[in-house]
């Protein structure tokens, strides 16, 4: 798995397959003049009988000087909204998102209807310009009356922000209504990044989590999320479990005990070599190790056996389990991860801890109890412990 929190933005490349520009196709064939229905008609079997990918694209590039002249013909006075709509999809078809840009831009002035919005913002993502699309569904929250026709596009949008703070509300107003069926694994991504950087308190995150449940009480695997979540915040608090699995330690030749660390601060780091986002999130822990462990930081790594390897640069498809510890501890002293590391084969460890992606992090107080959890890196985990370490809070 192995997020980190701008990892949500690596979704897009999935993403944008679902919108741009198959979303944009298949214009309605009855609002526009009977040429229009005509000429498309005429054109679909000219594209269909091509014999090659010359005869093909030389189609397109006919379709295209079609459109346009159909454009000039009727000009923007005489094209309706749906007219504007049909001849902007059949652009996108093209992956002419500029010209559909170009016909629909003035209408997004004044128009309230969604399939508009829908047909705008498919065509902003094909080129490329998410800003655009996301200020357009700024303006769509407050005159497009139902919301929910176009909360697919809030989560796309929402998901290919630069900025956290811009995706926020992007994702917010997507997750009050039920997405489509293949919108499903995009909503845990979308419910983390909320939960992350979104600001909310505690109880704030249960409704928030509460609301989710409501709206998807038929979606197993968002449900599972979900609940993974609610024991997270549940688990807030509460004194940690000791480590209920059993394996091999590195830099310890006994193992440790949870107890053990009473008295200091613990920072449980679950992470695997293969994991790119844990690879990234070593130097932070090292951050925080180099600073604080003389003022009472301990960390204790844990990570699973995989059967296979890869450290980012030597890659080892099946590899035995003594193998596999080796090239785990060499990872680990290459990393300068000089503390105990628990090499297990059991998740037991990694349910007691809630753990659904990696790198999953989790702050102990003193007392043994958890503090906070932070997921991928989190730049917002990392500096609540340092704020936490530096005020000297026992």
């Amino acid at each position: 798995m192995g997020r980190k929190p701008a990892a949500w933005f690596l979704v897009l490349t999935v993403v944008l397959v679902l919108v741009s520009p198959q979303a944009c196709r298949k214009p309605s064939r009855n609002v526009l003049a009977p040429e229009y229905g005509r000429g498309s008609q005429e054109f679909d079997q000219r594209l269909n009988a091509a014999k090659n990918k010359q005869e093909y694209d030389s189609f397109l590039k006919e379709r295209e000087t079609w459109l346009n002249g159909l454009v000039l013909k009727y000009g923007s006075q005489r094209l309706t909204v749906e007219d504007s709509i049909a001849l902007a999809r059949a652009y996108c078809d093209l992956q002419r998102f500029d010209k559909a840009i170009t016909l629909l831009e003035p209408l997004s002035r004044k128009s309230e209807d969604p399939e508009l919005f829908k047909a705008f913002v498919n065509s902003y993502m094909g080129a490329k310009r998410s800003g655009d699309a996301a200020l357009l569904l700024g303006r769509a929250r407050t005159v497009v009356k139902d919301l929910k026709g176009l909360a697919h596009l809030y989560l796309l949008v929402g998901l290919s922000q630069q900025k956290i703070a811009d995706a926020i509300p992007l994702l917010e107003t997507a997750l009050r209504y039920p997405l489509p069926s293949q919108w499903d694994r995009y909503v845990p991504v979308a419910m983390n990044v909320i939960l992350t950087y979104g600001g909310l308190s505690s109880e704030q995150s249960r409704v928030f989590l509460k609301g989710l449940k409501e709206t998807y009480r038929g979606v197993p695997t968002i449900l599972t999320a979900v609940e993974g979540k609610e024991r997270l915040l549940n688990f807030i608090g509460k004194r940690a479990p000791e480590l209920s699995s059993s394996g091999r330690w590195i830099n310890s030749r006994r193992g440790v005990k949870l107890s053990s660390f009473r008295g200091k601060y613990l920072l449980l780091e679950f992470f695997a070599p293969w994991c790119s986002h844990c690879r990234a999130s070593i130097p932070l822990v090292e951050g925080l190790r180099k600073e604080f462990s003389p003022k009472g930081l301990a960390v204790l790594g844990v990570t699973l056996f995989n059967g296979s390897f890869f450290d980012g640069e030597v890659k080892i498809e099946k590899v035995g389990r003594q193998k596999e510890f080796a090239l785990i501890e060499a990872f680990a002293k290459k990393k300068g991860m000089d503390f105990p590391i628990l090499v297990t084969s059991g998740k037991r460890v990694y349910e007691d801890f809630a753990v659904q992606g990696i790198p999953h992090f989790v702050l102990l107080s003193p007392e043994g109890k958890v503090l906070r959890f932070g997921i991928g890196e989190d730049k917002e985990f990392f500096s609540y412990c340092q704020t936490l370490l530096r005020s000297g809070k026992r």
